[in-house]
């Protein structure tokens, strides 16, 4: 016996002589149930899906819209397998690593997506360096309008001091009299 009473293989229980997996998947709302595939003594396959028997084409349709690896054959993994990729460069092994989580096949659609962010970039780039030279001339045609004010209120201050200036003295000039003439 194991550990908390439970029977060890080979010590009274037998071994199990097939193995089947079920897939359960709840995504948003829907729900897929799948058996696993059954191949009759006449070599035809059957594929039952949430219950109904289905064609090849429809259980892997069904699988692909939930994002399940459809491609991978089975999950065992032998030790020349391992050494393949092992071996293999880092490229390689990225875009093997690519292949088997289908991003891959999103690679396409990804470099869109990047050249637009890219041109997108640019955009605002350009966009704000010509929002801030506007921005810079706008400053300068202000500085440039109190300057023209403030040098035309000079102008008016420098005439009024040379009318005062010729004023004044005649102001002060005696007037003639006509006994004088």
């Amino acid at each position: 016996m194991g550990a908390g009473g439970v029977p060890r293989w080979g010590e009274g229980v037998a071994f199990p002589t097939n193995v089947r997996v079920y897939l359960l998947c709840s995504t948003s709302g829907s729900l897929i149930e799948t058996d696993p595939p059954r191949i009759s003594t006449a070599g035809a396959s059957e594929y039952k899906l949430n219950g109904r028997t289905v064609t090849y084409s429809a259980y892997n349709a069904a699988l692909v819209s939930h994002n399940i690896l459809v491609k991978a054959k089975n999950f065992l993994v032998f030790q020349g397998d391992v050494e393949a990729v092992a071996s293999q460069s880092s490229k390689d092994l990225t875009r093997l690593i690519e292949q088997i989580s289908g991003s891959l096949e999103l690679a396409p659609e990804y470099e869109k997506a990047k050249e637009a962010q890219e041109r997108a970039t640019e955009n605002a780039t350009f966009n704000f360096t010509k929002r801030r030279g506007i921005t810079g001339e706008i400053r300068q045609f202000r500085e440039q309008k109190n300057e023209v004010a403030r040098y035309e209120k000079l102008e008016e201050q420098k005439v009024s001091s040379k009318i005062t200036d010729v004023c004044c003295p005649i102001a002060h000039v005696p007037f003639f009299s006509s006994s004088m003439s």
